[in-house]
């Protein structure tokens, strides 16, 4: 009996534990991404002719941060930030036009910089917990176009922004510790070009030169729950 009584104690002195260690249903939740993103549709359509985004930046790799609020143990919201080291295209100086004999074109120095806000729901089950969320930001892409020839050489900075209308996202996350939780995760963002920087000097993009396009992002997601 006095065996029986010591395994008891333990176990609900282990189960208060187990209750203390698990975060509060409401509190600051913290993120962190890492994935894969491609780029789906066209960066602008100048005089109705297509400009496919591929062929400027034909991936990236984003890195993304992220805090929020969980106003119940499903809802949250709050803010991220994410910045893309993006793979420049072989086939952007096609885009620039046919060079004079003797120069060479090269691109380089392109990312693509996310932020704004988002909400997630998440669905708590026994031992995994699926999500769907949704958001609203910006985009700033940017890249580096050299051309040289002739013993010179000149490098020309383009950047190109504008909203990202909607982002559409969800996942699964397995508990790795209380409060610590990772999985896998998919998210289409949705967007426009409205403002165009060529070497410093920034113009606006007519609306009928814009065109929607999207990312297509996979990867791996972390949630600290505070």
């Amino acid at each position: 009996m006095r065996a029986l009584a010591i395994l008891m104690s333990l176990a609900v002195a282990g189960f208060a534990f187990e209750a203390r260690a698990q975060p509060a249903d409401t509190g600051f939740t913290l993120g962190a991404r890492l994935g894969y993103a491609l780029p789906l549709g066209d960066a602008a359509k100048p005089g109705g002719q297509s400009f496919a985004l591929k062929d400027y930046v034909s991936g990236q790799v984003p890195i993304e941060i992220e805090a929020g609020y969980r106003f119940t143990r499903e809802l949250s919201a709050g803010l991220y930030f994410g910045y893309g080291f993006a793979f420049a295209s072989d086939k952007v100086c096609n885009q620039v036009g046919p060079l004079p004999t003797g120069v060479s074109c090269s691109a380089s120095g392109a990312s693509v910089m996310r932020y704004g806000i988002q909400g997630a729901y998440r669905f708590v089950m026994p031992g995994m917990t699926p999500w769907l969320g949704l958001g609203i930001g910006m985009e700033q892409s940017k890249l580096d176009v050299k051309a040289s020839g002739f013993g010179m050489s000149q490098t020309s900075k383009f950047e190109v922004s504008g909203w990202e209308y909607l982002n559409l996202q969800g996942g699964v996350e397995w508990p790795l510790s209380p409060g610590l939780s990772v999985g896998p995760f998919a998210r289409v963002s949705i967007a426009k070009y409205d403002t165009a920087k060529i070497d410093g000097t920034k113009q606006s993009l007519p609306s009928s030169d814009q065109s929607i396009h999207e990312w297509l992002t996979i990867g791996v997601k972390g949630t600290f729950d505070l």
